[in-house]
């Protein structure tokens, strides 16, 4: 049995009534947003999505994770992210850039931006200085301006060179702290590729070998190159997947625990049990009833904060 009221949003499933600045088979723009559609579904995006907060605030739940983002904070959720729960406040405003993978490795030669998102999997916000901020709003601006502009041979081909820009932009501002690297290695490419592989697969298996097998390398191979890179073993980051969409599903449907370890694939309600406890401390119920409680205090406290 699969999960139920998700809404897949892609770029095949955009609703036509939402008002978009720009959108095409690759890219999305959504400018000067001061709401946001569906803040009461569970969404699942297929696409990369980066959102930059110019005023206000906005919690929203992230894979089962609460996160808060505030002015000059950037929001960056990889394809395969869950979300619910959003709450805005009333001076909200962001703008929001939506890319398709390929677009995205398109763009930045030698996946320069791709590796940098992924290991962003933890942590999914950065934050700006009201410098880089401003130079965020003034590409923003040359786009809308752009997108007004009369239609010209070249003008999609301008619009996809600003968005480059700002995402060699956003590239800037996570490796600012880090010594300037000429190329990535196969060891970190070999990382960039698994972690890819994890967050593209629905249904993650919990074998190492499935994803050492696509890869083409041994397990003991990849799990050395995921902690020399990462400091984390290639096993700790499936769980880590895996205990987040089991979240998803604590939290978010109404499938009982044996439901989840039929889709999960345990071999029973115990193993199941025990796993989940490993990695949250609780049991399956326990942590369902904390994620529960947590999202109705948080909503609580929400209207409170509003009266």
């Amino acid at each position: 049995m699969k999960p139920t009221n998700i809404i897949e949003i892609g770029f095949g499933d955009i609703p036509e009534w939402i008002d978009f600045d720009y959108i095409d088979n690759d890219v999305i723009l959504y400018s000067d947003v001061k709401e946001l559609p569906f803040t009461d579904d569970v969404l699942k995006t297929n696409m990369v999505t980066i959102a930059v907060c110019l005023k206000g605030k906005m919690q929203l739940d992230i894979n089962a994770e609460r996160f808060q983002v505030e002015q000059n904070d950037i929001l960056v959720c990889l394809p395969n992210t869950y979300i619910r729960n959003v709450l805005l406040s009333p001076d909200f405003r962001c703008n929001i850039l939506c890319l398709s993978t390929r677009v995205v490795t398109d763009f930045i030669p030698e996946n320069k931006l791709w590796d940098k998102i992924n290991m962003l999997s933890a942590d999914s916000i950065i934050h700006m200085d009201n410098d880089n901020l401003h130079v965020f709003e003034l590409y923003m601006d040359r786009l809308k301006t752009k997108l007004q502009a009369p239609s010209s041979r070249y003008k999609k081909e301008i619009l996809y060179s600003i968005i480059k820009t700002c995402l060699l932009e956003l590239l800037e501002n996570i490796h600012m702290d880090e010594p300037l690297k000429n190329e990535f290695s196969r060891k970190e490419i070999l990382y960039k590729n698994f972690i890819k592989l994890l967050s593209s697969t629905e249904l993650k298996p919990r074998f190492l070998a499935w994803y050492a097998e696509r890869l083409f390398v041994s397990t003991k191979h990849l799990s050395t190159i995921c902690k020399e890179v990462s400091g984390k073993t290639a096993m700790t980051w499936v769980n880590e997947y895996v205990i987040n969409d089991i979240k998803h599903l604590l939290l978010n449907t109404d499938m009982s625990m044996k439901e989840i370890a039929d889709y999960y694939n345990f071999p029973n309600c115990s193993f199941f049990g025990k796993f989940v406890k490993q990695h949250t401390g609780y049991s399956p119920g326990e942590y369902r009833k904390r994620l529960i409680d947590e999202k109705y205090d948080s909503l609580h406290t929400s209207e409170t904060d509003s009266q």
